[in-house]
Formats: structure tokens, C-alpha cells, sequence
């Protein structure tokens, strides 16, 4: 009996260290397989750091400012191509995603033409300065029956006269049912003297019919334009001393459209 108990535990201790080394293997393998993974994952993230590093050297590449060593020719007359800011030498031309600019105050200078900064207003002014404010940044327009449109700066589409762009003024939309009501009031509080600018149909207007522009002061009338139906724009000065109501009123010979009328590039002194 002892010598068969012997003998199962002898068989016992045979088949443990005969399996052992798999046991071993296996353990090993699943090591090797985990340090793989940790190797690729830090491959990957490596992979990806690279990529976004790769793209933020294009973007600046992209975004970098570079000096030009260029010439400039003035009417037949060649210039330095370096520009004193009073203090030292700089490039009077740099590139930046492929668009050339040029220091204002350098070309003002070689053109002829005065040039100064208002930082109050962050305005550059080159050649003559404008002889007032403009009309749509000064007075506000407080009553209509129509629709109109303001255009302040130059981050709108704007009015169109004569094939022509312009940036600051009121576009009127005046109704074809309404042949003599179409007006738009004004509170000038009799602060300015005159009103200078132009006047015209707008170009997106296909049909436009005769008409006539009234400026009209305290309820008396100041000028009347006439626009014909394929006019240009036209000059108006105004004279608006005193004025504290101003009514510009649109009249028309009869439309079968809805047509606009720009008043463009106004100024008020």
C-alpha cells in the first residue's frame, strides 16, 4: 500500500516538472505579447505626435511672414527697396500667403500724397483728408414706412451704381404701388450746414422707372433731383442750415417692380 502511494506521488512530481517549463513558455509569451502592445501603442501615439507636429510646421510655413529684397519703380523712377521708420532700415515689402504688402506711409510718400493716422477714429487718411463726417455713421435715419439698408463698413457686399462698388451709405427700396409716399426721415437738430454725396439707382434695380428725389427741410422743399431710368449716379450738395427734420422723398412715374435708390459716399458739415 505505501509502495503504490510512493509511486503516485513520484508520478505526480514526474508530470509537474515535465509541464513546468509550458507553463513557463506560456507565461513568457504572454509577456512578450504585452510589451508588444505597449510598443505599438507608443509607436501610435509617437505616429501622431509627429503628424500634428508635421502639420504646425506646414501651418507656419503657411502663416510665416517673409521679408521680400524687391524694387519698386515710381512712374519710370526706381526706389530703395527698404523703408526708415525713423529709427532703423526695415523691408518696405513682406509676403504673407501670398499676398505682397507695402508700408502705407512708404507709398503715400513716393506718390505724393500726404498721409496720417487718426488713432482716435483707426483711420489712415492719404491725400486730402473728407470735408465732414459721413452721413450714415453721424444721423440716424428714425422713420420710414419702407425698407432700407445701412452699410457702415466694408464687411458687406455694399451698393452697386453704375457698375460701380460703394461702401458707406443708405440703399431705400421704394415700392411700385407707392408713386409719391415713399419717404425716409432724418433728425439733422440743425448741427450741420450742407449735404454732398451721390445718388442713383442701385444696379440690383432691372426696372427702373423715372424719378424724382425731394430734400425736404422742416416741410420745405430744399432740391429735387431727377433721376431718368438709365441714369448715372449724380452729384447733390445740399444746403441744410438750420435743418432739423429731414424727409427725402421718392417719387416715381409708375413701376411693376419694387426698385432701389442708393445715396452713396454722403458727407455732412
Amino acid at each position: 500500500m505505501k509502495a503504490k502511494k510512493f509511486l503516485a506521488i513520484f508520478v505526480a512530481f514526474i508530470m509537474f516538472v515535465s509541464i513546468k517549463p509550458a507553463f513557463g513558455a506560456s507565461n513568457t509569451l504572454s509577456k512578450l505579447q504585452s510589451q508588444i502592445k505597449t510598443l505599438q501603442a507608443q509607436l501610435n501615439q509617437k505616429i501622431k505626435e509627429n503628424d500634428s507636429l508635421s502639420s504646425q510646421i506646414n501651418s507656419l510655413k503657411e502663416n510665416s511672414i517673409t521679408a521680400l529684397n524687391i524694387k519698386y519703380s515710381f512712374d519710370g523712377v526706381e526706389k530703395p527697396s527698404t523703408y526708415n521708420d525713423g529709427s532703423a532700415n526695415l523691408p518696405a515689402a513682406i509676403s504673407y500667403k501670398g499676398v505682397i504688402y507695402v508700408p502705407v506711409k512708404y507709398m503715400a510718400e513716393n506718390v505724393d500724397k500726404p498721409y496720417s493716422y487718426d488713432v482716435k477714429n483707426k483711420t489712415i487718411y492719404i491725400g486730402k483728408k473728407p470735408e465732414g463726417n459721413y452721413f450714415v455713421d453721424t444721423v440716424k435715419l428714425y422713420s420710414s414706412r419702407n425698407l432700407y439698408y445701412e452699410y457702415k463698413d466694408f464687411s458687406t457686399t455694399g451698393m452697386q451704381m453704375g457698375g460701380k462698388d460703394y461702401y458707406k451709405g443708405y440703399k431705400f427700396q421704394v415700392y411700385s404701388w407707392e408713386k409719391d409716399n415713399n419717404s425716409f426721415y432724418f433728425n439733422l437738430d440743425g448741427k450741420y450746414k450742407t449735404i454732398s454725396g451721390k445718388i442713383g439707382y442701385d444696379d440690383k434695380s432691372f426696372k427702373n422707372p423715372g424719378a424724382k428725389v425731394y430734400f425736404i427741410g422742416d416741410d420745405n422743399v430744399l432740391a429735387t433731383i431727377d433721376l431718368g431710368a438709365h441714369d448715372l449716379p449724380k452729384d447733390f450738395s445740399v444746403n441744410v442750415e438750420n435743418v432739423s427734420k429731414l424727409q427725402i422723398k421718392i417719387s416715381h412715374e409708375g413701376s411693376w417692380d419694387n426698385f432701389y435708390i442708393d445715396m452713396a459716399d454722403v458727407l455732412v458739415k
